[in-house]
């Protein structure tokens, strides 16, 4: 089954998704289910600590769309 990259966008399949936290947990993030989405193992990890509302600016300066 493929789903969509919460952070990217482009098809995601179950095998390489990742669980990442909105909000992350380093600044105060939890794991219940409206703080989590799935993504992709490098934009998770190019997102970092980053909060929602920082995301987009840093999402371009890292070269995604």
């Amino acid at each position: 089954r493929m789903v969509k990259c919460s952070l990217c966008g482009k098809q995601l399949s179950l095998d390489e998704a990742t669980v990442d936290h909105i909000i992350p947990k380093s600044l105060g993030g939890t794991n219940i289910p409206e703080n989590l989405q799935l993504a992709h193992k490098a934009c998770n990890k190019a997102k970092g600590n980053t909060l929602p509302e920082e995301l987009k600016k840093n999402w371009l300066r890292i070269g995604n769309t």
